[in-house]
């Protein structure tokens, strides 16, 4: 995580260029937005909210929990730091899985996204779309932006329909060849129906 910018009183956090933005205000507010969606605005008089978002979002659970015990408990309801807590796992274990992980984990974690993070599948594939830029142009696969997206799509099963021509068949080959080597399947594995 790095500060991107500091306006007055804001400072504004950036998971490593990943479009998930955690804004810190002095009088104790707090907004979390990934991608383009704003997922929770806290706003608490608290005078060192900071300190305890700062460990969520550098991924230190277990201290944050001890800190919420041990000095926030009191002030801040518990459904609050809660729903604090699943965002900034969530945006953790995403950056996580986009930095080390394979497409496919990406596509698990976004299938498992808890219910209070508002994540549309349209932002998800946004934010896939440069790790899957890169795994394409790896195995020497150039795909047009549409070709892309339908890529990037989180599901296990495709139904892609288009006019002849269009670049179905190239497409699926893609997909199926980001399976085999992103997942290390065998080819044998793998079946396209076009």
């Amino acid at each position: 995580m790095s500060i991107i910018a500091k306006v007055g009183d804001q400072v504004i956090h950036n998971h490593h260029g990943l479009g998930v933005l955690v804004e810190h205000f002095s009088g104790g507010a707090v907004k979390v937005k990934f991608g383009s969606k704003l997922m929770m605005v806290f706003d608490t008089s608290l005078k060192s909210l900071g300190e305890l978002t700062r460990l969520l979002d550098s991924g230190r659970f277990e201290e944050a929990d001890c800190l919420y015990a041990n000095s926030y408990k009191e002030m801040l309801p518990q459904h609050d730091y809660d729903a604090l807590k699943v965002t900034a796992r969530f945006a953790y274990d995403f950056v996580e899985v986009y930095q080390q992980g394979a497409l496919a984990d990406l596509d698990v974690l976004y299938n498992q996204c808890p219910v209070s993070i508002d994540l549309p599948v349209d932002d998800f594939i946004t934010l896939k779309l440069p790790k899957l830029r890169s795994e394409l142009s790896k195995i020497g696969v150039a795909l047009d932006e549409e070709q892309v997206r339908a890529n990037a799509c989180p599901e296990n099963q495709l139904l892609i329909k288009a006019r002849a021509g269009s670049g179905k068949t190239r497409t699926l080959c893609a997909r199926a060849a980001l399976a085999i080597k992103d997942e290390s399947l065998s080819p044998n594995q793998v079946m396209i129906l076009a």
